[in-house]
């Protein structure tokens, strides 16, 4: 099975279309076409220019060439004298909706205004603007060009940020021509923003629009052009010692009975024994799926949010299968979770999370393993036994200052002897009732673990039935020091079955793949590191999945392990590397690669 497949927002668009301008006076402009590698040669259509200061309205603009492979300029400011304001604004995400009859949208750049005072037009693009991409998606049988682009921080010129953006598309080829200036029905092309908050601008074609910011981002107007999305103070993390909070099999959370398809129900996470503050914005959980009856996923998401794109857990039927996941606490301090097939029962066990209130800082590291008792790493030199429990050092090892609070490892089991589950939790602790891992006989399993350090600097491991050997790889830690999480409503950004990331086809082993993190669904370009859930699908062979900071090098780490013809998910949280990016290696054969971004983390 696989998770869900849709991408990107959906909404209808009619009509036939032209460019829309964001706010009051702003131009319609056709312009040379680009020289940029990504857009063809291609004719423009002819244009009345603005003249200097002029207010550029839409019915100045010529009609588009029926039939013709057209180059078109996005303008998304009007008269823009001064620089976007770089301490209030955060990323932008822009796009344009493709209606039917417009075909082959082809990406182009991000471009700056300038002044071109020889065509006496005060709105010429100017050169690239870095730190933007752009992809063509489908969504609901429109085509849709998304530009994603960096924070403005502390502009110094107006080029620091882009007022143009620029894409190619073959116009209809109507019997008569007409002029698509958002008058008489002719709506065109549809540009939506999004915003931290949710909140979505909707522009069309419409000179009497008033350009006023909707609620959500910290603007007023969008005078000086683009629309960001605002992003609120980070939150800080606190652990707790394993908490069930959860169990329909029994009376804990209120359930009553297994979560059954289409269905989905919530549950309260602040309050109660786990002493969750009210103002807490994101949980840390450790969820279980058992008893399934058919294969099948399921997703936790913030209550009062229609159900995501993504998933957490892939299981078959019958299956034992545990992954951690970081989710937006909903309206009435509440999560939610839905099962897509059959039903299945569902344990939940509170690890920690997320506040205003909340001291942990996030520090990420580059994959480092810590121990494989394979080998001796850690200590350890044998498997870990059934009912035994072992400790490994953590603070003063792999990266790991003295002063850590809280450890993030991605932990693996390899070669167990029965089905089996491994619990971790502080040293000099008593083992919770809760289970990080849940392995199959033979299965090598990972799933992430954000645990709490014991006062002697130790975390324990403990392994419920026969026998297994244990790896853990350290990709970050908690401190009094370090960046602040910000948490999203999951949203899918890479999808190699589809053209969400850009990858179009399956990873392969021995080629490595980027896929830009920063400046993509509501991540920071100033963000250092981010949790998603990453997904495989279409796995040819066994074999396991490295995620990695791209210009790193690859790290011997595993982040999730897979069988051929499998479907397994599991939560990351990565370090980002060059370029915004983050790298994905196959150890063998091929796979498919989604990823669904929860949250990131940035120093303020």
């Amino acid at each position: 099975m696989t998770s869900k497949e849709s991408v990107g927002r959906r909404r209808a668009v009619q009509g036939a279309a032209m460019i829309c301008a964001l706010l009051t006076g702003a131009a319609i402009e056709a312009l040379p076409a680009s020289a940029h590698a990504s857009i063809p040669t291609a004719p423009t259509f002819g244009f009345a220019p603005n003249t200097a200061g002029g207010t550029g309205a839409l019915g100045t603009t010529s009609p588009y060439v029926p039939g013709a492979f057209t180059t078109i300029y996005l303008r998304a400011a009007g008269e823009q004298s001064v620089a976007f304001n770089g301490a209030a604004d955060t990323n932008v995400d822009v796009r344009a909706i493709v209606p039917a009859g417009w075909t082959d949208p082809q990406c182009g750049p991000a471009k700056a205004q300038v002044n071109n005072a020889s065509t006496n037009n005060t709105n010429q693009p100017g050169a690239d603007v870095p730190g933007w991409t752009c992809e063509v998606l489908d969504d609901s049988g429109h085509k849709v060009v998304r530009w994603s682009g960096p924070q403005v921080v502390a502009p110094a010129t107006v080029e620091d940020s882009p007022a143009f953006f620029v894409f190619s598309v073959t116009t209809p080829s109507p019997t008569v021509q007409t002029t698509y200036d958002g008058t008489g029905g002719t709506e065109g092309f549809i540009v939506d923003q999004k915003y931290a908050s949710g909140a979505l601008s909707h522009w069309i074609p419409n000179a009497a629009y008033p350009g006023v910011a909707p609620v959500g981002t910290t603007r007023t107007d969008v005078a000086t052009g683009l629309v960001r999305t605002v992003a609120g103070p980070g939150t800080g993390f606190t652990s707790v010692s394993p908490t069930r909070i959860l169990d329909s099999r029994g009376s804990i959370g209120g359930w009553s009975g297994p979560l059954t398809a289409a269905a989905p129900r919530s549950l309260t996470v602040t309050g109660g024994t786990a002493s969750v503050p009210a103002d807490v914005d994101a949980v840390v959980v450790n969820i279980t799926a058992t008893n399934a009856s058919a294969a099948s996923y399921v997703t936790a998401y913030p209550t009062g949010s229609a159900a995501p794109n993504a998933s957490n857990l892939n299981f078959a039927a019958g299956q034992d299968v545990a992954g951690l996941a970081v989710v937006k606490v909903g309206t009435a301090g509440q999560i939610n979770f839905a099962n897509a097939v059959g039903s299945t029962d569902v344990v939940v066990d509170l690890v920690g999370y997320f506040s205003s209130a909340s001291a942990g800082r996030y520090n990420a590291l580059d994959p480092t393993r810590l121990l494989d008792s394979r080998s001796g790493i850690g200590g350890w030199s044998a498997k870990l036994a059934a009912s035994v429990s072992q400790t490994v050092q953590v603070r003063g090892a792999a990266g790991v200052p003295s002063t850590a609070t809280s450890v993030v490892v991605n932990l693996t089991a390899t070669g167990p002897t029965a089905g089996s589950y491994l619990t971790v939790y502080p040293s000099g602790e008593s083992a919770p009732t809760a289970s990080n891992l849940n392995v199959a006989a033979n299965q090598t399993l990972a799933n992430l673990v954000m645990v709490k350090i014991g006062t002697d600097g130790k975390i324990a491991i403990r392994n419920d039935a026969g026998s297994t050997d244990v790896i853990a790889d350290v990709v970050g830690y908690y401190d009094t020091t370090g960046d602040l999480f910000h948490s999203l409503a999951p949203r899918r950004v890479l999808d190699s079955r589809l053209t969400a990331g850009g990858w179009n086809s399956p990873l392969l082993a021995g080629t490595p793949r980027v896929l830009a993190v920063k400046g993509i669904s509501g991540v920071r370009v100033d963000a250092h590191s981010f949790i998603a859930n990453a997904t495989v699908t279409g796995t040819t062979t066994d074999g396991y999945l490295t995620v990695y900071p791209t210009g790193a090098t690859q790290p011997n780490a595993s982040t999730l392990n897979y069988s051929a013809g499998s479907t397994v998910p599991n939560l990351i949280a990565s370090k980002v590397g060059s370029g915004g990016q983050v790298s994905f290696a196959a150890a063998s054969g091929s796979t498919n690669v989604l990823l669904d971004v929860v949250g990131y983390f940035a120093a303020s």
